[in-house]
C-alpha cells in the first residue's frame, strides 16, 4: 500500500501526538528530587500530589535526569510469609513496622489497627510500593528506600540534630528525648557564625578519604531543609550528666557510639551490617567522634565546640 504525500504528512502528526501524550503524561507522574548528591525518582500521579504539599521535598526538586533510585508507587507488593528481620513502631502515626530480607530484595511493611497497610519491595535501584494517602507514610517510605539502596554506597540517614560552622558540620546523636535539639540551639546562641542544618534526619555520605553530611527534606518538627553539604567535623554522642564534660573515643566505642543513629532496622541485616560497619570505621579515620554528658546549658555548647574546633568562643 502507497501513501500519499498528504496521507504520509497526517500519520506522521498523528505519531508524534501520541509520542508527545505519552512523554508529558509521563511528566506529569515522575519528579526527580536531589538529595545528598543522590538523585531520587518518584513515580505516582497521587503521591506527587501529596509531595508537593509537604514542606522540604520541593527545595530537593531537579529538572528531570537519570536517577540513581526509582521509587515507584501504585504497585501490589507480595508481603513474605517468613518472619520478618526486625519489628518496630512508627510512633509518629501508630503504624506497626516489619522489615524483611529476601535474597537480593528487600520487604518493609507498616500496618496499623484498622487494615490500613502500606508496603514497599526494594531490589537494589528500583523500588516499588502500594499505593499511599497519608504523608507521614510516604515520606518514611522513601526514607526506607534511600536507606535501603545507600547503605551499600556509603550514603545513610542519620538520626541527630546537627549545625554547620567554619562551612564545616557537626551532627549531635543521642537518643529520642536525650536533648539534640536543645543543645544545637544553645551552639546557635552561643557560638557565632552556627547554623542549623537539620534537626532530625541529615544525611551521611562517606567515602575513602571524605565524610560529608547533608541538609535532607526529614528534619522533624524543625522545618529545616537546607540542601546543602558540607564536610564532616565531627559526631557527639550526648548524654544527660549533672556536669558537663566531653571525650573524644576510640574506634570500638565510636562504634557503639554511632550505630545506633543509623536506620534501625537495617541493623538486623547481615549484609547491610557489614555496609554500616565500613562506613563507621572510615567516620573514625575521617573525623571527630566524641561522647558528651551535658546539661542543656551555655557552657556546655562552649564546651563541645572547643572539643571539636580547638577553640574556645566565649573566654
Amino acid at each position: 500500500m502507497v501513501l500519499s504525500g498528504e496521507e504520509n504528512f497526517l500519520l506522521g502528526r498523528i505519531i508524534f501526538c501520541i509520542f508527545a501524550i505519552g512523554f508529558f503524561r509521563h511528566a506529569m507522574t515522575v519528579r526527580y528530587y536531589n538529595i545528598a548528591r543522590c538523585t531520587i525518582g518518584v513515580e505516582g500521579e497521587h503521591e506527587l500530589e501529596l509531595l508537593a504539599r509537604l514542606p522540604g521535598f520541593g527545595v530537593f526538586a531537579v529538572a528531570a535526569g537519570e536517577p540513581d533510585l526509582v521509587v515507584s508507587f501504585g504497585h501490589t507488593v507480595e508481603i513474605p510469609q517468613q518472619e520478618p528481620l526486625h519489628r518496630f513502631d512508627f510512633e509518629e502515626s501508630g503504624y506497626s513496622c516489619r522489615y524483611y530480607g529476601t535474597g537480593t530484595e528487600r520487604v518493609f511493611v507498616m500496618e496499623r489497627d484498622g487494615g490500613k497497610l502500606y508496603a514497599l519491595r526494594q531490589a537494589d535501584s528500583h523500588a516499588w510500593a502500594s499505593s499511599v494517602d497519608e504523608p507521614s507514610a510516604l515520606r518514611f517510605l522513601i526514607w526506607m528506600a534511600m536507606s535501603i539502596y545507600g547503605t551499600p554506597r556509603g550514603l545513610a540517614p542519620v538520626h541527630a540534630a546537627c549545625i554547620s560552622f567554619e562551612n564545616q558540620a557537626v551532627a549531635f546523636l543521642g537518643e529520642s528525648g536525650t536533648g539534640k535539639s536543645t543543645h544545637a540551639q544553645l551552639w546557635l546562641k552561643n557560638v557565632a557564625g552556627t547554623k542549623l542544618l537539620n534537626d532530625d534526619s541529615p544525611i551521611l555520605r562517606v567515602g575513602q578519604n571524605r565524610a560529608e553530611l547533608f541538609g535532607s527534606p526529614w528534619s522533624g518538627k524543625t522545618h529545616c531543609y537546607s540542601n546543602i553539604g558540607l564536610p564532616l567535623r565531627a559526631l557527639v554522642r550526648l548524654n544527660q550528666r549533672a556536669t558537663n564534660s566531653i571525650e573524644p573515643l576510640n574506634m570500638l566505642h565510636a562504634i557503639a557510639a554511632i550505630e545506633p543513629s543509623l536506620p534501625p532496622a537495617l541493623r538486623y541485616d547481615e549484609a547491610m551490617t557489614d555496609h554500616r560497619l565500613t562506613m563507621i570505621a572510615r567516620l573514625t579515620r575521617l573525623c571527630g567522634v566524641f561522647a558528651m554528658g551535658c546539661r542543656p546549658d551555655d557552657e556546655a555548647a562552649r564546651m563541645c565546640q572547643a572539643a571539636c574546633f580547638g577553640t574556645r568562643q566565649g573566654d
